[in-house]
């Protein structure tokens, strides 16, 4: 990881546990938002929205259903189970990076 890399890294992850909080675990470039992070739903949304503030990125053409579930509700029961696309903090670093969440 160059310094660069490095820098943004840290940002995100001092992101991570403003927003959030402090996890039990060590946060890497392949944590996952949804299923380690368990962020999704209006959640999602909103640490999305704070991190591309954050980092004066886009969300340029960014398909947010492909990759987060809703807010959990007891419907769910009846539904077909979505697979969603994994979205990590190394994509977070890469939107930070390019200036737009893709």
């Amino acid at each position: 990881m160059n310094m660069k890399r490095d820098t943004i890294f840290k940002k995100i992850r001092e992101l991570i546990i403003r927003e959030r909080w402090e996890y039990d675990f060590v946060i890497k470039e392949s944590t996952s938002l949804q299923d380690d992070l368990k962020i999704y739903g209006d959640d999602a949304t909103d640490f999305l929205t704070k991190f591309c503030e954050e980092f004066n990125c886009k969300p340029k053409d960014f398909k947010f259903d492909d990759y987060f579930a809703p807010e959990p509700s007891w419907t769910d029961l009846f539904r077909k189970k979505k697979k969603y696309k994994s979205f990590t903090v190394l994509d977070l670093i890469k939107a930070a990076e390019k200036g737009t969440l893709t």
